[in-house]
């Protein structure tokens, strides 16, 4: 009866093992690099308050093809979905496996969050979860090319800046 007990217990932390390896390997290959996080928050910022117009891709020191705007409260499997392409912008694993295990599905709970994604063929490479005090994208287009990202720069009286789409010429 102990082998038997012995041989369940052996079993069981084998297969938590396993488990937390494929967790580990999936996060690993969803896992996205923010190097140019904050170097694209620091332009951006400078664009805004100092430019009537923005365009994205003179702000940007990282390729992209294709730029994603996720308003409040929209689920991380929509955007997976809208995106067609699952990613993870965890910083550790911790982070993603207590996410995992949670089941956290909304992302951006606060009406002053929204989320600009970055694509590159069929890669995120970049992730930023914006407060809409910085800048405000909830009035543009939701998905736009590199060379259509040009926005006009709306500051209110509250001294925010919204943004909204121009033409392209």
């Amino acid at each position: 009866m102990r082998i038997l007990n012995k041989y369940v217990i052996m079993a069981m932390i084998l297969g938590l093992f396993i488990s937390l390896a494929v967790s580990y390997g999936n996060y690993r290959t969803l896992k996205i690099n923010h190097l140019e996080k904050a170097g694209f928050i620091k332009n951006l910022q400078a664009a805004v308050s100092q430019n009537s117009q923005l365009d994205l891709k003179e702000t940007t020191d990282f390729e992209w093809d294709t730029l994603y705007m996720f308003p409040p409260y929209l689920s991380k499997a929509e955007m997976e979905k809208t995106v067609g392409v699952k990613w993870s912008a965890e910083p550790t694993y911790f982070n993603y496996l207590s996410h995992q295990l949670t089941g956290e599905e909304f992302p951006l709970l606060d009406d002053s969050l929204h989320k600009l994604v970055f694509v590159r063929g069929d890669d995120v490479v970049l992730d930023v979860t914006l407060d809409r005090m910085l800048v405000d994208f909830t009035s543009t287009t939701r998905k736009v090319s590199r060379h259509e990202a040009v926005y006009e720069i709306i500051r209110t009286d509250e001294g925010l800046y919204q943004l909204k789409n121009t033409e392209v010429k």
